[in-house]
C-alpha cells in the first residue's frame, strides 16, 4: 500500500491477532513473499494476458453527496475508542460517526457476517476528502476491533478498540444515511492477479473491467487479502472499485478467487456511492484465475467469508 505503504493488515477485515493491547499493524510493508497458490501452467498461459489500463477512470474521482435509506437486517448499535492513529466510534440504528485518523467522519454500516466467532459490520466513511471501507468486529457485546482500509490511500489497517460495546436488534431497519460530497485520486491498483471471463476481466496490473447491467464499466483492485488459510478451501479477496460513469457513481465490491473453484469467481458486499444502492448483488462469474507467485504480505488468519462457503 506508497501512499499504500502506510499501516496495513489483511482482512476483508482482518489478519491481526485480536486483543486487548495490541497495536496497529502493517502488513503491506512487510518483506514476506511466500508462495501463493494459483492456476496450473494451462491456465496460467491462458490467462496471463496483456497489461490492462486505468482507461475510463478519471483522474479525480468526484462523488456527489449521500442522502437516503439504506434497509438492512440487523440493527447495530457500537460505540468504543480504536487505537492510534484512530479515534472515537459511534454508532446506532446502523449510522454514525468514526475517526479514522482525521476526525469523525460520517459512515454506516450495510452488511454483516459471522467469521471465527465474531461478527463482522461492513461500512463506509467519507469526508470531503477521503473515503474509508471499514470492517467493525464484534465478539459478543464487546466491540473488538476496527479494520480499514482507504480508497486513494493506505490498504487494510488494524486498531483495537477499548471500553467498546457492540448491540444488535436482529430486526430489519432503515438507515438515513447522509454523507457529503467527496473527491480523491484514481486509486492505485494492487497488481500480481489476473481474471479472465467473459463479464470479468483483471489484468495484472491490478485494471480491468467488469459489466454491470449490460454495460462493461472499468475496474480497479485497491486492495487484497491472501485468505488462504482462513478456513476450508481459502480464498483471496480483491477489493476492487468500479466507475460508473454514466451514473457517476462508485461501486465498491469484493471480488472473490475461491480455492477449488478454478473456473469461477463470486462477487458480493457491493455497495455504490452516492446513491447507496447495490447494483451487483452476490453474482458467480465464469472465469479463470490465477494468484501472484510471490505475496508482499503475510496471509490473513480471518477475513470475510465468501457467501457461498458461510454456515
Amino acid at each position: 500500500m506508497t501512499p499504500r505503504a502506510f499501516v496495513v493488515i489483511a482482512l476483508l477485515a482482518g489478519c491481526a491477532s485480536h486483543g486487548p493491547g495490541a497495536a496497529p499493524v502493517d502488513s503491506s510493508t512487510d518483506a514476506s513473499a511466500d508462495a501463493a497458490p494459483g492456476a496450473d501452467a494451462a491456465t496460467d498461459a491462458a490467462i496471463d494476458g496483456p497489461v490492462g489500463s486505468a482507461s475510463g477512470f478519471p483522474a479525480m474521482l468526484a462523488v456527489g453527496a449521500s442522502n437516503g435509506n439504506v434497509t438492512v437486517p440487523f440493527g447495530l448499535a457500537a460505540h468504543g475508542m480504536a487505537g492510534t492513529p484512530y479515534g472515537a466510534v459511534a454508532f446506532s440504528g446502523d449510522v454514525g460517526t468514526i475517526d479514522l485518523g482525521g476526525g469523525a467522519a460520517g459512515a454506516f454500516v450495510y452488511a454483516t457476517v459471522p467469521e471465527a466467532g465474531y461478527t463482522l459490520y461492513d461500512g463506509f466513511a467519507v469526508s470531503a476528502t477521503s473515503w474509508d471501507a471499514f470492517y467493525l468486529y464484534c465478539h459478543g457485546s464487546a466491540l473488538a476491533d476496527v479494520y480499514d482500509e482507504r480508497v486513494s490511500g493506505h490498504a487494510m489497517v488494524y486498531a483495537p478498540v477499548s471500553g467498546g460495546a457492540c448491540s444488535d436488534t436482529g430486526a430489519q431497519t432503515v438507515a438515513h444515511v447522509a454523507l457529503p460530497a467527496f473527491s480523491i485520486p484514481r486509486p492505485a491498483p494492487v497488481g500480481g492477479y489476473a481474471v479472465s471471463g467473459s463479464a470479468i476481466h483483471v489484468a495484472q496490473d491490478g485494471t480491468g473491467t467488469l459489466d454491470i447491467a449490460g454495460t462493461t464499466m472499468p475496474l480497479i483492485v485497491f486492495d487484497d487479502v491472501d485468505c488462504r488459510a482462513c478456513g476450508g478451501a481459502g480464498w483471496y479477496e480483491l477489493h476492487t472499485v468500479v466507475w460508473d460513469a454514466t451514473h457517476e457513481r462508485t461501486v465498491f465490491v469484493i471480488v472473490y478467487l475461491i480455492n477449488g473453484s478454478a473456473s469461477s469467481v463470486e462477487l458480493a458486499y457491493a455497495r455504490s456511492l452516492p446513491d447507496l444502492g447495490d447494483p451487483i448483488g452476490t453474482r458467480t462469474l465464469a472465469a479463470t484465475w490465477m494468484t501472484p507467485a510471490a505475496r508482499h504480505k503475510p496471509a490473513a488468519a480471518h477475513g470475510m467469508t465468501p457467501p457461498s462457503l458461510r454456515r
